[in-house]
């Protein structure tokens, strides 16, 4: 009696009627919590946010030192390992000959 796009177009209506019911609560409960954002609204304190703030850098600052022989060789070392892991995964293979062609492969 009902072929497959009567059922389909059924079930497509059916959906959006409880879609925009779905929508429709959202709706309220948004136009609620503005509501009530509205009443319940406080001052902000720029002045305690700003202090915070100068805080926070104030620590970061004092608690950085100049780069020591050790930090320049843990880099130096760092990007040497990644250097070696790079081209140990066959980075040439995984790209796309495409991409690569008529470039030199050392390059890479």
């Amino acid at each position: 009696m009902f072929d497959g796009s009567s059922i389909f177009i059924g079930m497509w209506v059916g959906s959006m009627v409880v879609f925009y019911f779905a929508l429709k609560r959202l709706q309220d409960t948004v136009i609620q919590t503005r509501e009530e954002f509205k009443h319940n609204q406080t001052e902000v304190n720029i002045d305690g946010i700003k202090d915070e703030v100068l805080d926070i850098i104030e620590e970061v600052l004092g608690n950085m030192h100049t780069p020591t022989a050790f930090d320049h060789i843990a880099g130096a070392v760092g990007q040497f390992v990644q250097y070696k892991l790079m081209r140990s995964i066959k980075l040439d293979e995984m790209i796309d000959p495409q991409l690569t062609e008529g470039l030199n492969t050392s390059e890479i």
